[in-house]
């Protein structure tokens, strides 16, 4: 009896000390957040702070989170498939958003919208600083055209790294199963089983995709353009980066020549079969 009574004498003392540690820190913050220059940063990022929906698997998640680190854009990522697959779009305040894509952005004044290219052009008119889009107009044009060639037909490349042979197909849909599942508290034991099947589905959707047998284009660019490689791994987060720049010249004249030449033609062949009614 004597030593439950001890012990509970100094789990006491202990939680009393915890308690004050807690308020004494709490204290401490508020003295903090009433310094003028600290008011201001804490009132820009709240005004700032942003929400983006989508999954690491995702490129055009993936390309806005670069977008929002380069522009130095404080935001929160959370979890959300594409398709309303798991049902929560609704919940989540996106249901009137008709074509379910992801990524989704939030911004700080309760506003949403999704589209990787609309999510950089409202961005940029919101987050003036450190842009994205060149301000002459002629480098702005040319930028904005390999954005839009990139969102198109790289996802092919992708898309075949994936799903084109069996073996990455296994792989490829464990893997995004798994990343959208863990650190949710949802049970892992059948995300393997999940991933098979939802590989499956993007199995499928290879011919609609127009990915047939891609070239290994990650081989190709890590054996010619090295340097275009490594810059790809590290624009993950390029907030420390003082001024953009392109050091590989070649790569980006084969680049805007491979647009002119073939993607110029494809963008004009869809609009005259679109005023024609043509799918």
């Amino acid at each position: 009896q004597e030593f439950v009574l001890q012990a509970s004498i100094n789990t006491n003392r202990m939680l009393g000390r915890v308690g004050r540690n807690i308020v004494n820190q709490s204290q401490h913050v508020q003295k903090l957040l009433q310094v003028p220059g600290l008011q201001k940063m804490s009132q820009k990022w709240s005004s700032e702070w942003v929400d983006l929906y989508g999954v690491q698997g995702s490129p055009y998640t993936r390309k806005i989170q670069s977008a929002l680190r380069y522009k130095k854009i404080p935001f929160s990522q959370h979890n959300l498939m594409p398709g309303d697959i798991m049902g929560d779009w609704e919940e989540r305040g996106f249901g009137q958003i008709k074509a379910k894509v992801i990524p989704v952005i939030k911004y700080s004044d309760g506003t949403a919208q999704n589209d990787s290219t609309f999510i950089f052009e409202n961005v940029e008119k919101r987050y003036p600083s450190r842009p994205i889009v060149p301000q002459d107009p002629l480098d702005s044009f040319l930028a904005l055209l390999l954005e839009d060639m990139f969102d198109e037909w790289v996802t092919k490349v992708i898309f075949g790294m994936r799903w084109l042979k069996e073996k990455d197909q296994n792989w490829s849909g464990v893997w995004l199963m798994y990343d959208f599942q863990m650190g949710t508290g949802q049970p892992l034991e059948k995300c393997a089983e999940m991933g098979r099947m939802f590989g499956s589905r993007q199995v499928g959707r290879m011919k609609m995709v127009g990915c047939d047998n891609p070239e290994v284009v990650s081989r190709i660019i890590r054996d010619k353009y090295p340097a275009v490689w490594s810059w790809v791994r590290k624009f993950e987060d390029l907030s420390g980066l003082e001024k953009a720049h392109c050091d590989n010249k070649e790569y980006l004249k084969e680049m805007l020549t491979f647009a002119g030449e073939v993607y110029f033609p494809f963008l004009a062949a869809n609009r005259v079969a679109l005023a024609a009614g043509e799918k």
